[in-house]
């Protein structure tokens, strides 16, 4: 079993009433919906899923002469079609209706399908209408997942799908360290180039069936311990 940090780090402070479960989003029952509004055309490898945010930029100084994440971003998508054979699938998880609209993934990724990857329909966006149990069925669906957001990846990673996971807290590092016992499939965005993306996808590619093996082994503990918080709340509230 992993070193859980945040629960030694609560002992250490002498707190014995809390109990260690795992992210409710593990159990999450992923609900079918239909892929064919907006799924990528046929690939001969598969899809990949891709989820940025506003928060890929957090920590960048402002440099006029440097491409910003998203334009790294965007020649990675292009090596990932036209080099690895691949279609993509943006995802958006974090919806904002309040302008200036600073969280909203969606707008954050629409200038990635002003390409002519995009027009020939390689590269597309998943409905942003889709609830929870609904967007982990179509993560579900992708060979392989890049993404920001925790629960976007707790949804790959639950599905069993093998995924880059882009930090920009303690959180990426600490799953991974839980599901595998190392953080090599994490990113820290302050890190994310299109060589870096690069290199992160081809040690998917390279460990794809172990990664597979090892989520289809920890995935149903993960499970269990995910409904442990319920049943806990329960005794509290009698």
């Amino acid at each position: 079993m992993p070193p859980y940090r945040s629960l030694s780090g609560l002992r250490f402070l002498g707190l014995e009433n809390v109990v260690l479960a795992a992210d409710p989003a593990f159990a999450l029952e992923p609900e079918s919906v239909d892929l064919r509004p907006f799924w990528p055309a046929a690939s001969t490898a598969g899809v990949l899923g891709l989820n940025l945010g506003p928060v890929v930029e957090r920590g960048r100084t402002v440099d006029r002469r440097a491409a910003s994440r998203l334009d790294e971003c965007a020649r990675f998508i292009r090596h990932a079609v036209e080099d690895r054979s691949l279609s993509v699938l943006l995802v958006p998880h974090v919806a904002s209706d309040v302008p200036p609209y600073a969280n909203d993934d969606a707008r954050y990724m629409e200038d990635l399908l002003r390409t002519p990857l995009a027009a020939a329909g390689r590269v597309t966006m998943m409905d942003r209408g889709l609830n929870a149990a609904q967007t982990k069925h179509v993560i579900g669906r992708c060979r392989f997942f890049i993404g920001v957001r925790t629960h976007a990846t707790l949804a790959a990673l639950s599905m069993k799908v093998p995924t880059v996971s882009l930090s920009y807290s303690p959180k990426s590092v600490g799953i991974n360290q839980d599901l595998f016992g190392h953080a090599r499939h994490v990113l820290q965005v302050g890190d994310i180039t299109a060589r870096s993306l690069e290199d992160a996808l081809a040690g998917l590619l390279v460990d794809e069936e172990r990664i597979r093996d090892g989520l289809t082994s920890r995935i149903p503990e993960c499970e269990r311990s995910a409904r442990i918080s319920a049943h806990a709340l329960a005794e509290v509230l009698g």
